[in-house]
């Protein structure tokens, strides 16, 4: 993903997906992929399986809100910045975000 090949990396991703299904990083990282390559809707899923892994993640929450507002759903949108703007952990750079998706 940081070398600007999503396509790339969602491939290794699904050989190794049995091996991850439990890992919260390994489905936000998912997530981060699929989002790059336009697929909103499987980024949200594997976004939501990181967030149930992994709560306590603001990352995760914050990229479950871009799916769900990319998919025209504001309120779940909403939601996850809220659990985002809530958790500890939050980068500045990310909370100025979450603040201004909340607007």
């Amino acid at each position: 993903i940081e070398q600007a090949d999503p396509a790339g990396a969602w491939e290794i991703f699904q050989a190794h997906a049995q091996a991850g299904v439990a890992s919260a990083d390994f489905q936000g990282v998912s997530g981060v992929a699929l989002q790059k390559l336009g697929r909103m809707k499987e980024a949200g899923e594997h976004y939501q399986a990181a967030t149930r892994i992994a709560p306590a993640n603001p990352s995760w929450w914050v990229g479950l809100g871009l799916s769900m507002e990319a998919e025209g759903r504001p309120d779940a949108a909403r939601d996850a910045f809220l659990k985002a703007r809530g958790l500890p952990g939050l980068s500045p750079e990310l909370t100025a975000f979450v603040e201004q998706r909340l607007r």
